[in-house]
């Protein structure tokens, strides 16, 4: 039971980062709407990639993924720099191959 309430608590915070970003994407300019663009489009193949079973392909995505969340978070104000920093731990926690069983 506890297990399955983390899992919904880091899916919370996976789509609260996904949400913002995509509302950074639209409205924001310059790097910030492209850095916030790519953690779009990367959150989005990750979840892809997870539901075909391609391993291979969500570990590469996790490290863009970190790296593009970690240039969105750059682009923001304080509280607002916690957002983009969950989708790298996302990005993290498939690098590691978590999702998939770690070797």
């Amino acid at each position: 039971m506890t297990t399955l309430l983390i899992g919904i608590a880091i899916a919370a915070f996976v789509f609260s980062s996904f949400l913002w970003s995509f509302y950074r994407a639209v409205t924001g300019a310059g790097l910030a709407r492209i850095a916030h663009g790519a953690v779009v489009v990367l959150i989005l193949t990750i979840m892809a990639a997870l539901a075909t079973g391609w391993p291979n392909a969500v570990r590469i995505l996790g490290a863009a993924l970190v790296v593009a969340s970690v240039a969105a978070a750059l682009t923001e104000c304080f509280p607002n720099k916690l957002l983009p920093l969950f989708a790298a731990g996302l990005g993290l926690a498939v690098l590691q191959g978590l999702p998939m069983g770690a070797p």
